[in-house]
């Protein structure tokens, strides 16, 4: 049985495309700190803040995701792509990191609590696609808005309850 972290993730993606507060707040714990690849750190409401006032993201997606999960804390790793406008200069960009996060069960609701993201070359982004067409999990995909796109192709190998 696939962890129920794989699905929020894909929910997490889907309210950063969508821009859905109501969403990313169920999903992220009060006490999240988010460590963006280029080093800046957040708390939960500069991180909504953030996504608020400075990014318009067109696409988030996601590949070769590992659930590794103990009792009430499960850890997530995978690669992570972005794509968007930095805000309000409209200035186009494109990223690819490689994720860890930490999901916390409280309340019988899991919650992401921390987020580390450290960039990566598109070339590591391309490799983890090969890995990812051997694990035999279909790519899921959503059509959130205007011109945007989620894809989380979740890896099933290594997940547990």
């Amino acid at each position: 049985m696939q962890h129920p972290v794989f699905e929020l993730e894909r929910r997490r993606c889907a309210a950063l495309l969508n821009k859905d507060f109501v969403e990313l707040d169920r999903l992220t714990s009060p006490r999240l700190v988010y460590v963006h690849a280029p080093g800046v750190i957040h708390k939960r409401e500069a991180l909504m803040q953030f996504v608020r006032q400075e990014v318009q993201f067109s696409a988030v997606q996601r590949r070769d995701l590992q659930v590794r999960a103990v009792g009430d804390v499960a850890w997530m790793t995978g690669f992570l792509r972005y794509e968007g406008r930095r805000l309000p200069a409209q200035q186009a960009f494109e990223a690819f990191s490689f994720v860890v996060q930490i999901w916390v069960r409280v309340d019988r609701r899991w919650q992401m609590e921390v987020c580390q993201s450290t960039r990566v070359e598109e070339a590591s982004w391309k490799e983890a696609a090969g890995a990812q067409s051997t694990a035999g999990s279909p790519p899921q995909k959503l059509e959130p808005g205007k011109g945007a796109s989620v894809m989380c192709p979740f890896s099933e190998q290594g997940a547990q309850q």
